[in-house]
């Protein structure tokens, strides 16, 4: 469950599963996270 009132961390990176391949950092703020909750609705 998503805490709209939290602020998350989401990292992401390609090829899956390999060491230091993080290559997407994004925070996610109190808005968009209610933004995105909302589309996925």
């Amino acid at each position: 469950m998503v805490n709209v009132n939290g602020t998350y961390l989401v990292t992401a990176g390609f090829p899956t599963g390999a060491e230091g391949s993080t290559n997407f950092i994004r925070i996610l703020k109190k808005e968009q996270i209610e933004y995105y909750v909302d589309f996925a609705i």
